[in-house]
């Protein structure tokens, strides 16, 4: 659901008034912190792509001790398959949400 919303997100962020206030909330609350706001929404898709590494590992380190790893097979299938199926989701809102017919 969330990189389905990572469009808006990133237009959201875009917007003057939302940039401002996150300037401003950035040099005040968080000016400890190295990271910008939009690295915060780059998060997810890192975490899939560990998720995809840690998955290749565990295959590759069962496989290697003649155990069964098709469930561990299938659950990499789903989360290599994530990223796409948001972007089609994507593109499938954009479509739904065109504001002349089609």
């Amino acid at each position: 659901q969330y990189l389905v919303g990572r469009a808006g997100a990133e237009t959201a962020l875009s917007n003057k008034s939302v940039h401002d206030y996150f300037k401003k909330y950035t040099e005040t609350e968080l000016a400890n912190e190295a990271h910008p706001i939009q690295s915060y929404l780059e998060r997810p898709l890192d975490r899939i792509q560990k998720y995809k590494s840690l998955l290749k590992e565990l295959i590759r380190n069962k496989a290697c001790n003649g155990q069964n790893c098709s469930l561990l097979e299938e659950a990499y299938a789903i989360v290599s398959s994530l990223q796409r199926r948001s972007e089609n989701t994507h593109h499938v809102s954009l479509i739904e949400n065109y504001p002349a017919t089609l």
